[in-house]
């Protein structure tokens, strides 16, 4: 079974390539119903249509 993610139209937008995994992650999350548990406070949720609810930024 195929599942679409919802990533950005143009993935240059993002700051630097080494974000194309965290945004894919996240997209993942959403996809799936579930979070994205990070401590990483530059991951944008705004990368990905839902991230704002699948994003779980962790305090240290």
């Amino acid at each position: 079974m195929k599942t679409r993610l919802d990533l950005p139209d143009d993935l240059l937008a993002l700051a630097a390539a080494k974000h194309l995994t965290d945004c894919y992650l996240l997209a993942r999350a959403v996809t799936r119903g579930g979070k994205f548990a990070t401590f990483d406070q530059r991951i944008d949720p705004a990368w990905v249509r839902g991230g704002h609810q699948a994003l779980l930024l962790i305090q240290p």
